[in-house]
């Protein structure tokens, strides 16, 4: 069964390039512009793992961070690199991308996310 990717990023050719990458990777992938989409989906769908954060200015990646861990705790978070002391003072994060991201980049956050368990 397929792993179920929520992607969040305000940038469209980012979304795009994260959802042929997530695709590629065996996943099915959910992409929204925005924090508030992706809460209301959290709400309707379950899913494996949230990325969000990529492109460089987002600033609801913390408030989406905290809410989807709240929501699903047993959600993996991947961020990007450039939000790691921002949004994971609590520790709520399970893995980091740096920019730019590449496949094999997004595939080993993806692991790396997947493998770690959350207390």
């Amino acid at each position: 069964m397929p792993l179920h990717v929520l992607i969040v990023d305000r940038n469209k050719p980012v979304r795009d390039a994260l959802t042929q990458m997530v695709s590629q990777a065996g996943c099915e992938p959910v992409a929204l512009p925005d924090a508030a989409g992706a809460l209301g989906a959290l709400t309707a769908i379950g899913f494996d793992a949230l990325v969000a954060g990529v492109s460089p200015g987002d600033d609801s990646v913390s408030g989406l961070v905290d809410a989807a861990r709240r929501h699903q705790p047993d959600l993996r978070i991947i961020v990007g690199r450039a939000y790691a002391l921002e949004t994971d003072a609590a520790g709520l994060v399970d893995a980091y991308m740096d920019s730019p991201v590449t496949f094999h980049v997004l595939r080993v956050a993806l692991q790396h996310g997947l493998q770690r368990r959350r207390p």
